[in-house]
């Protein structure tokens, strides 16, 4: 997620828009992802994810860290 170095490592994830508006955020959560607390906090952050075509990148705007779960606020894809 942090350019050149991984800064979590999400086995299984989720994507959805955030339920308060149509055009709101886009949050992606995970359960119990490996995470380097340093590279966390460093910016500009990424979510990459492969694809069929390729990779999905999201720009990301926030993180939420609980014990057992990561939420994230994603900018809106790029390609």
């Amino acid at each position: 997620m942090s350019g050149d170095r991984e800064a979590a490592r999400c086995a299984t994830w989720t994507i959805a828009r955030a339920r308060t508006a149509a055009e709101g955020p886009w949050v992606l959560t995970a359960a119990r992802p490996w995470m380097h607390p340093l590279y966390l906090r460093q910016r500009p952050l990424y979510f990459t994810a492969p694809r069929q075509q390729g990779f999905w990148f999201w720009p990301v705007r926030a993180i939420r860290v609980t014990p057992d779960r990561l939420s994230v606020d994603l900018g809106p894809p790029e390609q």
